[in-house]
């Protein structure tokens, strides 16, 4: 693969229709991309032994990216103002240029 830019993403969020779309609200120059994961810890007091048990295919997944940057327009800077203000909770998907979607579904932009 060949080298890019990592650092200009474009955010995008669903739109709530269905299917589900996502529309573009930003573009940022991110300055930390982390991608995380964790597992599942199912062992009770009551196991055999005093080793973890873990749950297949189970876990947390998390992927932050912080940076600075500019709205798309009046409207996208409006949705984001609600949802961060009405505490909702939405997808959002950070999109690389020529890389693809920070996403568990499909990749692509």
């Amino acid at each position: 693969m060949a080298g890019h830019r990592g650092r200009d993403v474009l955010t995008r969020i669903r739109d709530g229709g269905d299917p589900e779309t996502f529309a573009t609200v930003a573009g940022i120059r991110a300055t930390t991309i982390t991608l995380s994961t964790g597992l599942v810890d199912a062992a009770t007091a009551d196991g055999a032994e005093a080793s973890r048990v873990m749950i297949a295919r189970a876990g947390t997944k998390r992927c932050e990216v912080s940076g600075a940057g500019v709205f798309k327009d009046a409207a996208s800077d409006a949705r984001m103002r609600a949802v961060h203000f009405d505490g909702a909770s939405v997808s959002l998907e950070p999109v690389l240029p020529d890389f693809g979607v920070l996403s568990d579904r499909q990749a692509g932009p």
